[in-house]
């Protein structure tokens, strides 16, 4: 099904670090690191299982108990990223509740060859739907034949992953109704 977003992304005009953004993340600092210890190829928790044929090389008395670790390891894996982190990042105030800001942080890295970027609420006063509207309003790409929002919280950034490879190219004229 259509979202009726346009495919464009006009945050450049904001501020030039989010013009090749292709995808955004609801994420704190602690969520995004620990997607990259989940994700990137660079971790330590990227453990290879060994090949059965290596397997078959051990030793009798311990290879059932290699086998059975081995196999853990095999149902623990996972796809792998290429992750750069980009060591700058910024916050902007995006509007008031009250004539309190409402801040949002941002941070960025390159998955795959594709800019990501984190963001979340660091104010007192939190309006996670003045936030959702907002960058709606300027950031419109999507997936999937038009039919997903490159946007997606921290529970869920295995869909960022998994999207990355799906990406709509063309701009489009339509004009969102959201809430």
């Amino acid at each position: 099904m259509d979202v009726g977003l346009n495919n464009r992304n006009t945050l450049g005009a904001i501020a030039p670090e989010f013009a090749d953004v292709v995808f955004f993340v609801e994420s704190t600092s602690n969520e995004q690191h620990q997607h990259w210890s989940d994700y990137a190829k660079e971790s330590m928790t990227n453990i290879t299982p060994l090949q059965d044929d290596f397997i078959n090389l051990i030793p009798e008395n311990v290879r059932s108990n290699v086998k059975r670790l081995n196999d853990k390891v095999k149902d623990l894996q996972h796809t792998r990223v290429e992750w750069k982190q980009i060591m700058s990042g910024f916050g902007l105030t995006i509007g008031h509740v009250d004539k309190r800001p409402v801040c949002v942080s941002f941070s960025f890295a390159v998955i795959n060859g594709k800019k990501v970027c984190f963001y979340y609420c660091t104010s007192q006063v939190a309006d996670h739907k003045m936030i959702e509207n907002w960058l709606i309003s300027h950031f419109q790409l999507t997936h999937d034949g038009y039919s997903r929002w490159n946007h997606t919280d921290s529970s869920n950034f295995h869909n960022c992953i998994n999207s990355l490879d799906s990406l709509d190219v063309e701009p489009r004229d339509t004009i969102y109704k959201g809430n």
